[in-house]
């Protein structure tokens, strides 16, 4: 089996904003703390398959909140549409600090919090991957196997049909359909909105 943490370095070992991000992180996590999502799979992917590296912004679960966070030069600070810490540049670039205590998740299952069961709870496959930054590794069996067979498939169901209803409701208002005939538009896309959302991130894996 490929070394999945030499594939992510590899892809990222001349991304400055990477960089940037861990080391700003590392200032602010009292505990552990995991890159989540895209910039993850999507950079392994690259390595893998020579398919576009990921430009996605930067997820992170923390072990622990700050107190307060401190926000470099350049950076400046608000909250996400989760109430969770956000740093961002005047070029675009975000970081998102998410406290495992928050994971919609864990919560969700009643769960202790951790990236264990943050792992067994993501709403796909693909998904169930994070690298360790405290120990320089990647984690999560079942990303990994999704990575190797080049799948994307449904890995928490209720989990799933949460994220499908937010990205078709986000979807339909950005495309400003909601009108007298929302409610029948919402309820047809939460029912294909498991096999629109597969697709959807099985696109993003193969062409970015």
């Amino acid at each position: 089996m490929p070394d999945f943490t030499k594939l992510f370095l590899k892809a990222v070992k001349d991304n400055e904003d990477f960089q940037e991000a861990i080391d700003i992180i590392r200032r602010n996590s009292q505990k552990d703390s995991w890159l989540i999502g895209g910039f993850v799979y999507r950079n392994i992917a690259s390595s893998l398959y020579g398919t576009e590296k990921a430009k996605a912004d930067l997820d992170f679960i923390i072990e622990k909140s700050p107190d307060k966070i401190l926000v470099p030069r350049y950076w400046k600070k608000r909250l996400n549409k989760y109430g969770n810490p956000k740093l961002f540049r005047n070029d675009g670039l975000e970081i998102d600090f998410v406290p495992l205590e928050n994971v919609s998740s864990i919560l969700r299952r009643h769960l202790k919090p951790s990236i264990e069961n943050f792992l067994t709870g993501t709403p796909l496959t693909i998904q169930s991957i994070a690298y360790d930054i405290k120990n320089n590794c990647t984690q999560g069996n079942i990303g990994i196997k999704a990575l190797l067979d080049k799948t994307v498939a449904v890995n928490d169901f209720e989990q799933m049909k949460i994220y499908s209803q937010q990205f078709l409701y986000n979807k339909n208002k950005d495309n400003k359909r909601w009108g007298k005939d929302g409610e029948k538009i919402y309820y047809f896309n939460y029912c294909w909105g498991n096999h629109y959302l597969i697709w959807h991130w099985s696109r993003q894996l193969l062409f970015g």
